[in-house]
């Protein structure tokens, strides 16, 4: 009966926290935002947003969500999004707000190369060790 009470109570918590901001979005204020049948709470950070989906469904596409959170985040907001991260659940975006005051933003991406060892064994069989450059 213990081992019951015991999962049952980590599953109820484990669930309690799925519509919980992220650290640097708690105290920001919350705008609820419904789009294409899905619901955002979105808070905005200076120029960063998150966007939480709060509604279920089932297998969600993930370019269909980003759609929609990227389509709550400009709504909410006011601003363009300029980049996104996250899953179906939490959107992490980047923002481009006109008369934002702050340092201007660059985002770029950043060139990553690797420098590669081959040794050969065999004809068609090598092994490489690479390290990141650049």
């Amino acid at each position: 009966m213990f081992r019951w009470s015991a999962l049952l109570f980590v599953l109820l918590s484990a669930l309690a926290g799925c519509d919980r901001p992220s650290d640097g979005f708690a105290k920001a204020p919350v705008q609820r935002v419904f789009v294409a049948g899905d619901t955002y709470d979105v808070r905005q950070v200076g120029l960063r947003a998150e966007a939480i989906r709060v509604n279920s469904r089932f297998t969600p596409n993930r370019a269909e969500i980003e759609r929609t959170a990227g389509r709550a985040i400009s709504a909410a907001t006011g601003c363009h999004v300029l980049a996104m991260t996250g899953d179906q659940a939490m959107i992490h975006a980047l923002l481009n707000c006109e008369g934002a005051t702050g340092p201007i933003l660059v985002v770029a991406p950043f060139p990553r190369y690797l420098d590669c060892d081959l040794e050969t064994f065999e004809d068609a069989i090598a092994e490489a060790d690479c390290y990141p450059s650049g």
